[in-house]
């Protein structure tokens, strides 16, 4: 099973009463939409959802990568509205203990962005490349974003496990012609 929950203390959707840290998503007796699926909201499938978070994680694979709000626990948590179409996807990175935001981070966790021409904002630094690349991922029809953290944000989240790295390209082993020497062969007789 791919994504592990994590409950937002006193929510209402996921009872901190009823679930543990660390057990599996789909072990849990809560009764949420990410369960139901086997993958957040606003995904076609599982495979959907790592596909399209997949160069999150390789471009931050020493960090955990998640998504979080009412695409994990199907809705809002300021309105209360439901997830729908026009909902977003939140997605974030927390970051290993104790590291610095990377370069291109805001003080509040979010990618910097340039300004170009007519006003259009330009992605200058990796993480405002990666949440563009995201976005672009997603399509044009649902909303994204990156947040980065020094720490386990307090909301629900389901936590993605990071794709493996590729395999090495395979190189054929190369043979030496073995050395010998008239010592290793015994006279004839």
């Amino acid at each position: 099973m791919d994504y592990k929950m994590t409950p937002k203390m006193g929510s209402s959707v996921l009872s901190p009463l009823s679930w543990k840290p660390g057990r599996d998503l789909f072990e849990s007796p809560i009764d949420t939409p990410v369960r139901a699926k086997g993958y957040p909201l606003g995904f076609v499938n599982l495979d959907s959802s790592r596909d399209i978070t997949r160069g999150v994680a390789q471009a931050y694979r020493g960090s955990r990568i998640i998504i979080s709000g009412s695409s994990v626990t199907g809705e809002s948590y300021e309105t209360g509205k439901k997830f729908s179409s026009s909902s977003d996807i939140d997605v974030g990175v927390i970051l290993p203990k104790g590291a610095p935001f990377p370069k291109g981070v805001d003080e509040h966790g979010f990618p910097i962005y340039g300004k170009g021409s007519y006003g259009r904002r330009v992605p200058t630094d990796v993480p405002a490349q990666v949440e563009t690349q995201l976005q672009k991922e997603m399509g044009s029809t649902r909303r994204t974003g990156i947040r980065f953290f020094q720490y386990e944000p307090k909301r629900s989240f389901v936590e993605r496990p990071h794709t493996p790295p590729p395999p090495p390209i395979f190189t054929p082993p190369t043979f030496a012609p073995p050395k010998f020497t008239l010592e290793d062969f015994p006279p004839l007789k």
